[in-house]
C-alpha cells in the first residue's frame, strides 16, 4: 500500500503524448461554500427512435450557437497557475440538432442489471451489477457478443456504475487499456475501504479479467455520506470524482468534484492507492457554479475533450432521461439534453467513439448520439 503523494513524487504518472505534464493547481476547496452560477445551455433535440423521427421539446438561448462554438471550438486556455489544459479535437456541438440510433440489443449474463460501459477501438464491454463483463466487437457498428466473463472485482457490493478505458496497458501485447470501474457503494469492504475505483486487466479474447489495481478515497474530515463515481480524463492523464455529498436526492445533498493524476500502474506495488483532499488537483462542488435545481440519480460519467458527460435519470416524467453536460475548464454545465421522449429508459452509462456520443440504456439496448451539422 502506498500514499498516493509517495507514488507521484517518485515515480510520476506520464501524461499521454501530445499534451503538456500534469502538474498541480490551486485547489478551489469549497466544498460547503457558495460561488456565482453559471448558465446552462439547451439544445434543440431532432431524435430519432427505432427510425421514426420525434421532435422534443426545444429550450434556447439567442447566443447559443455562438457559446457552445466557442466552447466546444476553441481550445481552452486556463489561468496561468493551472499548468494542464483540455486539448484535443473537441466535441462537435456546432448544431442544435441530435439523431438518436439504435446500435444493437444487450444479451446479459447474469440478469442483475445493466450499470458501467466503455469502449476501446472495436470492443465494447458491459457491465453488470456485481460484476460480470459481456464482451461485444462494434466492427461495422454490429454489435455482435463474443462471450461474457466475471471481473477480478466481481462482488454482490459491486454497483459497477460507471466504466471507463484508461491510456495505458498492463503490458504492452495486452488488446484493451487497463478498465475503471466504480464500485459505487458506501458500505465498507472487509479492509474497510468505500470510495473505489477497481482497476481490471481485462482479456477479451481469453474472457478472463484480473484486479490489479483499487484507489480509494479518504474524505476525512470531511462527513460524507453519499456513494462516489470516477471518469478517467484520457487526455490529460486525470482521475476524476465527482460524489455525493449525502445521497441520492437526499436534503442537502452536493455533487463534490476533484480531480487527481491518474495513478501509475507498474506491478503489484501499486494494487493499493490511497488518495485524499489534499492530492486533488480540483475540489468544488457542482453547485459552487451552477444553482439551477440539480437533483438526479446519478449514473455513468464520461469525459472527453474537458466535457463530463453525465447521463442520469431512469426514463420516467417524474426521473427523465437527461444528459448533462459540464465544462470541466470553466466550471459551467454547458449542456443539458432533455432525453426523455427519444429515449424513455434509465441512462446507465456513457463513451466516445469516432465523434458520436454511446449510451447505455437499461431496456433499450446501445444507443449512439450524433451532433448533427
Amino acid at each position: 500500500m502506498q500514499n498516493i503523494s509517495a507514488l507521484f513524487s517518485k515515480n510520476p504518472a506520464p501524461a499521454p503524448k501530445g499534451n503538456p505534464a500534469n502538474k498541480k493547481i490551486i485547489k478551489k476547496c469549497t466544498l460547503f461554500g457558495n460561488r456565482p452560477a453559471g448558465r446552462g445551455i439547451y439544445l434543440t433535440i431532432f431524435a430519432y427512435r427505432f427510425i421514426n423521427p420525434i421532435i422534443i421539446n426545444t429550450m434556447t438561448t439567442a447566443n447559443m450557437k455562438l457559446a457552445l462554438l466557442l466552447a466546444g471550438l476553441l481550445p481552452l486556455t486556463l489561468p496561468a497557475q493551472k499548468t494542464y489544459s483540455y486539448n484535443g479535437t473537441p466535441v462537435d456541438f456546432s448544431d442544435n440538432r441530435v439523431k438518436v440510433t439504435p446500435i444493437g440489443s444487450l444479451q446479459p449474463e447474469a440478469v442483475t442489471g445493466f450499470q458501467g460501459m466503455a469502449l476501446y477501438e472495436d470492443w465494447l464491454i458491459s457491465l453488470e451489477h456485481s460484476g460480470v463483463a459481456t464482451v461485444y466487437s462494434l466492427k461495422g457498428e454490429k454489435m455482435q457478443r463474443k462471450g461474457a466473463l466475471k471481473l477480478g472485482s466481481y462482488s454482490m457490493s459491486n454497483h459497477c456504475n460507471s466504466a471507463n478505458f484508461g491510456y495505458a496497458k498492463a503490458r504492452q501485447e495486452d488488446k484493451l487499456p487497463l478498465l475503471y470501474v466504480s464500485r459505487t457503494n458506501t458500505a465498507r469492504t472487509a479492509d474497510g475501504l468505500d470510495r473505489i475505483a477497481y482497476v481490471e486487466r481485462l482479456d477479451p479474447v481469453a474472457m478472463k479479467s484480473e484486479l490489479v489495481q483499487r484507489i480509494y478515497l479518504n474524505t476525512s474530515p470531511q462527513t460524507i455520506t453519499g456513494n462516489s463515481t470516477w471518469a478517467i480524463d484520457k487526455e490529460n492523464g486525470l482521475l476524476v470524482c465527482l460524489t455525493n455529498t449525502v445521497r441520492n436526492k437526499g436534503v442537502g445533498n452536493r455533487h463534490w468534484m476533484l480531480t487527481f493524476r491518474l495513478p501509475e500502474y507498474r506491478g503489484p506495488q501499486d494494487s493499493l492507492v490511497i488518495l485524499t483532499q489534499a492530492d486533488a488537483l480540483e475540489n468544488y462542488c457542482l453547485e459552487d457554479y451552477y444553482n439551477k435545481p440539480f437533483s438526479p440519480i446519478m449514473q455513468g460519467l464520461n469525459v472527453k475533450d474537458g466535457l463530463l458527460f453525465i447521463p442520469v435519470g431512469v426514463g420516467t416524467p417524474k426521473e427523465p432521461s437527461i444528459l448533462y453536460v459540464w465544462n470541466m475548464g470553466t466550471h459551467r454545465m454547458q449542456n443539458e439534453i432533455n432525453l426523455q421522449e427519444a429515449i424513455p429508459s434509465e441512462l446507465e452509462d456513457s463513451d466516445y467513439r469516432n465523434g458520436s456520443i454511446y449510451l447505455q440504456t437499461q431496456n433499450m439496448g446501445i444507443l449512439r448520439l450524433d451532433f448533427l451539422k
